[in-house]
């Protein structure tokens, strides 16, 4: 088990390294929970816009990585390294997403 452990402290580590300055204190403190109440939020909001195209597919991968997070103990640390990147992922997609539409309705 110490070898794994040993792994994962490093990626960990090595994650973090090549993150932007700043960057790492954004993704800490992000927990399932928030994530899973920011898909809802976005979920929400894309179908009242009739945008909702393809973003459910994301439940199933939330479920996976929850699955993994629950069988190997992580830090509080290991744990922004999962979650907050996959928070920010979906933050910047949301917003590329209504920016685009919001450009189409423009030019039309």
């Amino acid at each position: 088990m110490d070898a794994a452990k040993d792994i994962v402290e490093q990626a960990s580590r090595n994650f973090r390294e090549q993150l932007t300055p700043g960057l790492f204190e954004k993704f800490q403190g992000t927990q399932v929970q928030d994530l899973k109440r920011q898909i809802l939020d976005f979920q929400s909001l894309l179908e009242r816009r009739n945008l909702l195209r393809d973003f459910k597919r994301i439940n199933p991968f939330i479920a996976a990585l929850e699955g993994i997070t629950d069988v190997i103990p992580l830090s509080h640390d290991q744990t922004a390294c999962v979650w907050g990147p996959v928070k920010h992922i979906l933050l910047v997609r949301y917003h590329l997403k209504t920016a685009t539409e919001s450009s189409a309705l423009t030019l039309e």
